[in-house]
């Protein structure tokens, strides 16, 4: 295997962790809004785990357009030196 198609495995694999930790942050949220004491601690947690979420959205989306536009390169790539190569039978 080549180093590139190793980086795209690694990313991938970032990915589907970064993904996966985030479905468990979301996984423990409260889903019931505390609007009793504004010095409740159940707001904080709230405030506390929408920042987490909002920080691992935006590197899920980052990861996924990077694994994206590395592999349509990776494969561009690769189809570019097939055509380019010359044919084994001639």
């Amino acid at each position: 295997m080549s180093i590139p198609v190793v980086l795209l495995i690694v990313l991938a694999a970032a990915l589907i962790v970064v993904y996966a930790y985030r479905r468990i942050v979301a996984g423990s949220t409260d889903e019931l809004v505390h609007l009793s004491d504004p010095s409740d601690m159940a707001i904080a947690k709230q405030e506390a785990t929408d920042q987490k979420l909002k920080q691992l959205d935006r590197l899920v989306i980052t990861l996924a357009v990077v694994f994206v536009i590395y592999g349509l390169a990776l494969g561009g790539f690769q189809i570019y030196t097939a055509l380019v190569s010359p044919s084994p039978g001639s």
